[in-house]
This record gives C-alpha cells, sequence and structure tokens, in this order.
C-alpha cells in the first residue's frame, strides 16, 4: 500500500485460510499472491495457489528479482511493485 498500490490485504505469515480466501471472494474472483522470495514464502504461494484454485478463484504468484521481500522492494525502488 505505501507504494500507491491499493485493494491489498497482508497475510499473517504464511497462514492463509480458506475462511479468508471465503471473505476475499466476496470482493473479486481475481488474487495475486506476493510471498517473500525465501523457501518459505514460495511455500506459502503455492499452497495459498493450490487453496485458492479449490475455491475457483484466478490466481498469479508475483516474483520479484531483486531483494528478499515486497518491503526490500518497496524500499529500494517502489516501481518494481507497481510494474
Amino acid at each position: 500500500h505505501q507504494s500507491g498500490i491499493e485493494n491489498v490485504v497482508a497475510v499473517s505469515g504464511t497462514a492463509l485460510t480458506p475462511d479468508q480466501l471465503d471473505i476475499l471472494k466476496r470482493y473479486g474472483n481475481k488474487i495475486k499472491f506476493f510471498f517473500d522470495m525465501d523457501g518459505a514464502g514460495q511455500t506459502a504461494a503455492r499452497r495459498s495457489t493450490e487453496l485458492a484454485l479449490g475455491k475457483e478463484i484466478t490466481t498469479s504468484i508475483v516474483a520479484i528479482t531483486s531483494g528478499k521481500d515486497a518491503a526490500d522492494a518497496a524500499k529500494e525502488n517502489p516501481e518494481i511493485l507497481r510494474d
């Protein structure tokens, strides 16, 4: 949100739940996941995508090549997140 991206929700750690997806689905049927680029983040992205697809939510995973996570990218170059 600090980089000018609206309609965002932070997942508490890596614990996205089916109930949370039900709530999010009320607002739209497309989700872009953007987890940390480390192993735990990538595992969470894969798990979250599988849960969302099971609820017929269109998903994509956003990845950046610089920095470990969105906070790093926002500090270094917020345009990377907007792109």
